[in-house]
């Protein structure tokens, strides 16, 4: 396999001096701090079992990691843990005065196992740093003992100063001594390797196989020796002299051949079998500690680091380098390209280059923001803070001092004539025998961030809070002629707009979905097509989407071979969560294989080749279970619960499986669909009584599905709903039978007291009631006579009013008669008397107090209801009221009041003053409100 070179990189800062920075390419790898564990700070050793979970020996404890969780296994002695060594199912560990080993329960939890503790005859004073397989046996080692466990006894091997290694060589077990140099076990004693001479300071730390009989031997402060099966030798290599500068504490040699050096002071080192340095990661490139005690890798390919302070984890299967920006110098990446076999990359700190060592240069005079790297026509233009410049030679040409060079593109068709878009408006360069030639485009002056092309003289921008914008440009681009703001065109959101140019759409990502420039409508409307083929919120991350489709999902990022294609290659997010710089992600591919993704805190490269990489995806390994904070058999298949306390609490992992997460559905269940879990951690409760199965499987981003694994589940029903309840409810229903029988008995009685009580009540009321009717019907009776006596007196009364008219009209007409023949009486005197006779007989009282009397026997009160109501009425009103309120005409009234009829109209017309018609009863004449009349 071919590992990744060792880089430091040079940035520089201010002007023209330059600044070592302390960094490399590496690749991808993670801490692990006391906070993500929670146990001591030393770290010991590390081993792996069968399925992946990774042990290691801590100060606290022995650690557990399943690739989801840790747990910390105490010692039942609370004494260090300074080894770990995996032998199937058991996890063999030393410590102080003591070794043994642990071993999983039905319940999922590791019980240890003293094997000091059985051993009487041998004493047990050391500390024991390290367990070898050996022979079908094992061997603990400390400083100055060996014991060998072989069926289940211990044995001590006599040893003669300070052991500091123990290696298994060539099927051979074979040990350093201070004193004796290299012994190897014969006939369970160590006798001396002759023949391997070591100088006498050189303290061995490590010894492996070389070809033939050849052994490769390192050392603490010495560096590494080779010895040839004759002579040993300094290994002459890169790495050697690095080792001794940096005191080697332990060695590892990986599948490959490849060699592992952990150092005290300067963290671990990746060197080829050559000893050539691939890769080196310390404190200043992201490791959490430079001091490494133990090392040693996985079956995936892990390489997992003990230190003084914490863990680490690199992952050396994956073709990806990633650059780590640990001081900060670099900053901020915004685009990379490959110009001229050459990577450039631009960030908030200036324009940087990896130049043939794998060394990264700062541009000298770059110092500042870059927004924007293109080639065009080999020529490599960078958009910078203070301007626009070509690089030329890894040295800046500025060729525009228009500040804020967003986006450079090229006009359609026409490599020669480009267009930026600038902190204040568009900038236009066109190429010339002299150069470029730029000029700012007249009319439009907004900053806007994206540029794509409609057509040639036709683009599209976005504001940040302005809003969506079509610009139309002149034939030679040096003015707009028009600009039209979209925001209210159908589009739904302007904030964090993008736009990009898809199969010859112009698309918008507003953040609630894609939408595109419908021309026919001349409006924004829905594009379900591109939400279906790369997902309705995700959005394109690549400057050129027909080029390279690049998509970021949520925390995901895939890359598809073209848009009808159904393929998306998931780039782990392991390599990039949260890293991204958000508003600004950006992935290009610098070759036909690379892809560069730009980083808050540096840059990733990742390989092509990876798309094949099938990852393992085993199913989930149920760790515990528990049911009422109490654990249970991980291997039951039914777990049984009562109806009140069902919760059940449920941890599952995978370790072997890499970049994964879970997902789990409950049969029956209203929501069918699988549920997708992170941590490994399932919850139940308040189920129904009844049947359920669990299914939990493992998947990726990808949509790989593992096996599935299930379990079953019953809740028991309450005990109520059970035998006992059956019991005493049969109990409950016989004492309820007796109960009611008594009860109706009883209630019978009563109910045949209440009904005789009820009898005579309803006999008493309907005597009552037939009282009552025989009162109403005397009352009709009553009220029947006295309204044929009212309608008597109402028909005598108009009979007697309407005598009285007659008799006065025929008064008057005598009068009238009388007064034509004046001048025939020859007596006046006897003229005048006769005169006065007819109208005293006109307007005789006595005939009007009988007309009174009649009128109130029909209208009750009718005169003292007026007279206190309007007290300023006449007795000649009140009896102008009194015709007028049975209906008499003005023609009839007249002859009764002795006046004419004009004088009736005008006497009607005061008596409607005083009543105040015109002014409180507006609409109302004086007939209808005589007719209505009432006191209230």
């Amino acid at each position: 396999m071919n590992y990744f070179k060792v880089c430091f990189f040079f940035i520089a800062i201010f002007v023209s001096f330059q600044t070592k920075v302390l960094g490399q390419f590496s690749p991808n790898f993670k801490n692990y701090s006391i906070s993500d564990y929670e146990g001591g700070n030393k770290n010991w050793g590390v081993a792996f079992d069968s399925i992946g979970r990774v042990y290691v020996a801590n100060n606290e404890g022995l650690l557990e990691y399943n690739g989801v969780r840790w747990k910390l296994w105490p010692m039942p002695n609370k004494t260090i843990v300074r080894s770990v060594f995996v032998d199937g199912d058991r996890i063999y560990t030393g410590s102080f005065e003591e070794f043994g080993y642990w071993e999983r329960d039905a319940k999922g939890i590791l019980k240890y196992t003293s094997l000091t503790q059985k051993e009487n005859k041998l004493k047990f004073d050391q500390e024991y740093w390290q367990i070898i397989s050996y022979n079908d046996a094992l061997y603990f080692r400390s400083f100055t003992k060996i014991y060998v466990f072989r069926d289940n006894k211990i044995e001590l091997i006599p040893t003669i100063g300070t052991i500091t290694s123990c290696n298994v060589v060539n099927n051979e077990l074979l040990i350093f001594s201070s004193r004796s140099g290299i012994l190897k076990l014969v006939n369970n004693e160590f006798i001396p390797v002759s023949d391997i001479k070591i100088p006498n300071e050189v303290k061995v730390n490590h010894i492996l196989p070389l070809k033939g009989s050849g052994l490769f031997i390192s050392s603490r402060l010495n560096g590494c020796f080779v010895f040839d099966g004759k002579d040993t030798k300094p290994w002459n290599s890169e790495i050697n002299s690095v080792i001794q500068k940096y005191e080697l504490n332990n060695l590892l040699r990986l599948a490959n051949g490849d060699l592992v050096f952990g150092t005290i002071k300067d963290g671990a080192y990746l060197t080829d079998k050559s000893g050539k340095i691939l890769f080196h990661l310390n404190k200043d490139d992201g490791l959490i500690n430079n001091t490494v005690l133990f090392q040693n890798v996985s079956k995936n390919n892990e390489l997992w680091l003990g230190l003084d302070n914490g863990l680490a984890s690199i992952d050396l299967k994956s073709k990806v380098e990633i650059f780590n920006d640990v001081g900060g110098d670099l900053g901020a990446v915004y685009d990379i390209v490959n110009y001229k076999n050459t990577l450039f990359i631009g960030s908030n700190t200036g324009l940087y280059y990896i130049d043939e060592n794998r060394e990264i240069q700062f541009v000298n005079g770059s110092q500042g923001q870059v927004w924007d790297l293109k080639v065009v026509k080999d020529n490599l233009f960078c958009g910078h803070n203070n301007g626009t410049f070509l690089v030329k030679d890894k040295q800046l040409e500025e060729i525009s001092d228009f500040e804020g060079g967003w986006m450079l593109k090229p006009i359609i068709g026409e490599d020669d004539f480009m267009l930026q878009a600038t902190y204040s408006g568009f900038v236009r360069y066109k190429k010339s025998s002299n150069g470029w030639d730029v000029s700012r485009v007249a009319n439009f002056n907004l900053p806007l961030r994206y540029l794509v092309f409609e057509d040639r003289t036709t683009a599209w921008g976005a504001h940040p809070y302005k809003g969506l914008f079509k610009v139309e440009f002149d034939e030679n681009l040096e003015r707009v002629i028009s600009s039209k703001n979209y925001e209210n065109k159908g589009v739904w959101s302007t904030y964090n707009l993008k736009i990009f140019k898809v199969k010859n759409n112009i698309v918008f990502q507003t953040g609630k979905g894609w939408q595109k420039y419908e021309p026919l409508e001349d409006k924004i409307v829905p594009f379900d097509m591109l939400s279906e083929k790369i997902g309705e919120n995700s959005f394109i991350i690549s400057e050129e989407p027909d080029e390279l489709l690049a998509v970021k999902e949520g925390d995901l990022i895939f890359i598809k071979p073209s848009f009808s294609s159904d393929k998306k290659y998931y780039i782990p997010n392991t390599f990039y969560k949260q890293r991204l710089v958000s508003g600004f992600e950006r992935i290009s591919k610098v070759n036909d294989s690379i892809y560069a993704l730009c980083l808050m805190d540096g840059f990733m490269l990742y390989n092509e080749s990876n798309f094949g990489v099938k990852y393992k995806l085993e199913k989930p390994i149920v760790d515990y279970i528990k049911l009422k904070d109490e654990f249970i058999d991980t291997d039951t298949a039914d777990i049984k619960t009562s109806f009140k306390d069902n919760n059940i609490s449920i941890e599952i992992s995978s370790p072997n499986s890499a970049d994964h997460f879970f997902e789990y559905r409950l049969i029956p269940s209203s929501d069918p669909l699988w549920k997708a879990n992170d941590d490994g951690k399932i919850e139940l409760s308040n189920l129904l009584e009844g049947k359920y199965k669990l299914a939990l499987r493992t998947a990726d981003a990808n949509g790989k599905k593992s096996e599935e694994i299930i379990l079953s589940y019953y809740v028991a029903p309450p005990w109520y709903r059970g035998v006992a309840g059956g019991v005493l409810y049969v109990c409950l229903a016989m004492i309820l039978v007796l109960a009611m029988y008594s009860y109706n008995h009883q209630k019978l009685k009563r109910k045949q007291r209440i009904m005789k009580i009820n009898l005579e009540k309803e006999q008493s009321i309907l005597l009552k009631e037939k009282e009552l009717e025989n009162l109403k019907a005397i009352s009709e009776v009553k009220n029947a006579a006295l309204a044929n006596e009212i309608k008597l007196k109402s028909k005598q009364l108009a009979n007697t009013a309407m005598a009285l008219v007659k008799k006065n009209e025929i008064l008057v007409l005598l009068k009238k008669e009388l007064i034509i023949n004046k001048d025939k009486f020859n007596n006046r005197y006897a003229f005048n008397r006769l005169i006065k006779l007819i109208d005293k007989s006109i307007e005789h009282e006595d005939e009007w107090q009988l007309f009174e009397y009649n009128f109130n026997q029909v209208h009750k009160e009718f005169f003292e209801d007026l007279r206190s109501k309007y007290p300023a009425l006449t007795h000649k009103d009140l009896k102008l009221c009194a015709y007028i309120k049975m209906n008499l005409s003005t023609k009839e009234i007249a002859p009764l009041l002795n006046i004419s009829v004009r004088g009736v109209e005008t006497h009607r017309y005061r008596l409607k003053k005083k009543f105040l018609l015109d002014e409180q009863h507006e609409g109302i004449n004086i007939n209808k409100f005589l007719m209505q009349f009432s006191k209230s």
